[in-house]
């Protein structure tokens, strides 16, 4: 689409700002849903026991090849794989050092991901930030304050003036840049100077969209990501100021 081909389609476009109140803020639940809560030292005696039986019923391994290696008479070996002795941290530690094994093959690449993203999470600093009703993208509702809060990391709130957190909806147009996004942080900020590389709330047609923009003398260009690198596809509207600075937030969950 080229000139007016999408301005009539994108409708009225104006800037709608979050007027600030005296309302109190109500923190939004006190732990993170959907993260892991940390694996247990059974969890990973059960994981190196499940692991070694696999290797011994794929002829990788012998009782007798772990006793000589471990120093442990085999039908010892035999009862810790079992369960008929308890598998000590000791000899835990013996058996992965005598396979070679790491705790990423032990644990899956995921699962011991996921305790070192928790690990980092609890270290890092964090602080509440206005969380927005409603969404950004196709049939959500247009975000407004909703007097909660939502506790994030200091650290993705570096350089902004105004956040906020609000939910992302799927847009087919922008898939490309939402991949496991839920939410992302609103920069309601004023003065609002687009970047090239940057993604912009515009609201169209009583809902909030995600598009990246380019200003001209005259003219506002909303670009998906089809289109980011063909000008000639560019949708033009009237100039305008986007609703705020939108930081998607990979992996966020509440």
């Amino acid at each position: 689409m080229t000139g007016s081909d999408g301005a009539e389609g994108i409708g009225r476009l104006f800037m709608k700002k979050t007027a600030s109140s005296g309302e109190t803020r109500t923190p939004r639940g006190g732990r993170s849903r959907g993260v892991p809560t940390g694996l247990s030292i059974g969890q990973q005696l059960a994981a190196l026991r499940t692991r070694v039986r696999a290797m011994l019923a794929n002829g990788l391994v012998s009782e007798r090849g772990l006793a000589s290696a471990t120093g442990l008479s085999q039908p010892h070996i035999h009862h810790l794989l079992s369960g008929h002795r308890a598998l000590t941290a000791g000899v835990a530690d013996h058996l992965l050092a005598c396979l070679e094994l790491s705790l990423g093959e032990l644990l899956g690449e995921d699962i011991l991901g996921a305790e070192v993203d928790l690990l980092r999470n609890q270290a890092e600093p964090r602080t509440e930030v206005p969380m927005l009703s409603g969404s950004i993208g196709a049939g959500g509702s247009p975000p407004e304050r909703s007097g909660e809060t939502a506790v994030v990391p200091c650290h993705l709130l570096i350089g902004l003036r105004a956040p906020a957190l609000v939910r992302i909806e799927p847009d087919a147009e922008m898939a490309v840049f939402l991949e496991s996004v839920e939410f992302a942080v609103l920069d309601s900020a004023r003065p609002i100077i687009p970047a090239i590389e940057g993604l912009y709330a515009v609201e169209a047609e009583s809902r909030w969209m995600l598009r990246g923009l380019r200003q001209g003398r005259e003219c506002t260009y909303l670009l998906t990501a089809g289109t980011w690198s063909r000008p000639s596809e560019w949708i033009r509207v009237p100039r305008f100021e986007p609703v705020g600075r939108v930081i998607p937030l990979p992996g966020f969950r509440l």
